[in-house]
């Protein structure tokens, strides 16, 4: 990434400023730099701006309870389910 690529990603962003004092620095400071603003995921930080408005998204309810003794009597069909997805690479364990 050179300079003028970094600055368009930081406008982008409304981050700019990061680069104020960009001429100040050493070249392998400006490369080192530069590396850091192409390797910044500002979505991320874009997306969690908006976690205000996660609630839009849908509704959480509370799963249904199981009891133990629900759980024993299916013990066998959830014990072959987990050892078919091992088997099948979906799960590691």
């Amino acid at each position: 990434m050179n300079y003028s690529d970094a600055l368009n990603k930081l406008n982008v962003y409304s981050q700019n400023h990061v680069l104020d004092a960009y001429d100040n620095l050493g070249e392998d400071e400006k490369k080192a730099l530069l590396a850091q603003i192409e390797a910044i995921d500002f979505e991320i930080i874009e997306n969690s701006r908006n976690h205000s408005n996660a609630g839009t998204r849908g509704q959480i309810s509370p799963i249904e309870v199981m009891e133990i003794a629900d759980i024993e009597a299916s013990k066998a069909s959830y014990t072959s389910t987990g050892v078919n997805a091992i088997k099948e690479g979906k799960v590691a364990a």
